[in-house]
């Protein structure tokens, strides 16, 4: 039967505008960390890496992530 509900808490911090770190839990399921360095004011690159802390530990090697975010209307 699939959960209905999930609780997930995230944290950030950011260096000087220009590192963000961060790590995040999944209740009774995973977590995972993170890092973005900002290019420039309208883009920011990112990797996060996820490993399972349930049952399906077993089968899964962890997930690996690359991350583009944008930023519209930058210069406002």
């Amino acid at each position: 039967m699939p959960r209905s509900a999930s609780v997930d808490i995230t944290a950030m911090v950011n260096m000087y505008h220009m590192v963000e770190v961060g790590a995040s839990y999944r209740w009774d399921d995973s977590i995972s960390g993170f890092a973005l360095v900002r290019a420039a004011d309208w883009i920011q690159f990112g990797y996060s890496y996820g490993a399972t802390t349930s049952a399906l530990n077993t089968y899964s090697g962890g997930t690996h992530e690359i991350m583009l975010r944008f930023r519209f209307n930058a210069s406002k």
